[in-house]
């Protein structure tokens, strides 16, 4: 009986585990595996008149292994996204002017100090929106209604 309750721990800890590690299904599908056959195992002792149904483990096990799919198909698709991070999310963001020197200057956008590229002639405390991103520069222009 400790081998069941033992391989029903293990499965559960590895199918939680498959959540937290880039595993892609390994340690859910061995989860699985080894949570049925605890299940198996638990149900072969045939402790007194206690038993399990086969549907109710049938039932358990396609959604463990739903629930994996589930989870497989979101990595999977977590890959194909295209990176969000980074200095690609200021486009559109709100600002103010710094300091300027021409078609370049420095920018306060959304409470960080960042080198910009201006797309005219802008002033000291002017606001501004991010347009674009150069490599890692972020183009600004002068923000709607200055």
């Amino acid at each position: 009986m400790s081998y069941a309750v033992a391989l029903l721990l293990i499965g559960t800890g590895f199918i939680i585990a498959e959540a937290f590690t880039p595993t892609y299904g390994a340690l859910g599908f061995g989860g699985a595996i080894a949570a049925i056959a605890g299940v198996l195992i638990l149900m072969d002792m045939g402790v007194g008149n206690l038993e399990i149904a086969w549907p109710i483990i049938g039932f358990l096990a396609a959604l463990m292994l739903l629930f994996l799919g589930i989870l497989m198909r979101a990595a999977l698709r977590s890959r194909t996204v295209p990176n969000a991070a980074g200095v690609m999310t200021l486009v559109g963001a709100e600002g103010e002017m710094l300091e300027t020197s021409g078609q370049s200057g420095w920018a306060n956008i959304r409470g960080e100090i960042w080198k910009v590229r201006t797309a005219g002639q802008l002033t000291r405390g002017q606001r501004i929106h991010v347009v674009d991103v150069d490599g890692l520069v972020p183009r600004v222009a002068a923000a709607e209604g200055e």
